[in-house]
């Protein structure tokens, strides 16, 4: 299946392109990507929503399997994330008017890498939320940094006119890193 889809891309990549060159509409327009940081941002999002996901995915599994919590208690633990990524994603926007929105997201992607390697330190069989808690809220205040940013980021980068279509690939990158 992964080779059918990376020959289905390629086709894909050609049709639009094919599109793009005799001046119609493509569904995607393959010239927002001459630019570096949309191509870049694209990248970065891509392998965020891989890690975020794929830890959201484990992290609940985890808990019920070897904690022994029920729904509400996995709820409660990764509460801590939850609540560090939304506050997190709300401040970048103010820090990123005051300085340069690529420290936000390199700041947001060593927290994201703090928070990654602190993770499987704290997960033992006698683990807590509590003693889970500095992982996952690292974890959230760099996904909620350079989450945001990175959209900003990649919309910021591409013409006015393609902003539609930079939102839509930009949601594409994030789904398929899930």
């Amino acid at each position: 299946f992964f080779a059918a889809a990376l020959v289905l891309l390629v086709l894909f990549i050609i049709v639009e392109y094919r599109l793009e060159k005799k001046g119609r509409s493509p569904l995607l327009n393959l010239s927002m990507f001459k630019s570096g940081a949309f191509s870049i941002g694209s990248a970065i999002l891509l392998i965020l929503s891989l890690g975020q996901f794929g830890t959201f995915f484990i992290m609940p599994i985890y808990l019920e399997i070897v904690l022994g919590l029920d729904a509400f208690g996995v709820g409660i633990a990764l509460l801590s994330a939850s609540i560090s990524m939304f506050a997190f994603g709300i401040i970048s926007g103010f820090i990123a008017s005051r300085i340069n929105i690529g420290w936000v997201i390199i700041s947001g992607m060593f927290m994201l890498a703090l928070g990654t390697y602190l993770l499987p330190l704290f997960i033992t069989v006698s683990a807590t939320s509590l003693t889970l808690a500095p992982a996952l809220i690292a974890f959230g205040i760099g996904f909620g940094l350079s989450s945001s940013q990175l959209n900003n980021l990649i919309l910021s980068s591409a013409p006015l006119s393609l902003a539609g279509e930079a939102s839509g690939e930009s949601t594409v990158m994030r789904q398929v890193g899930a």
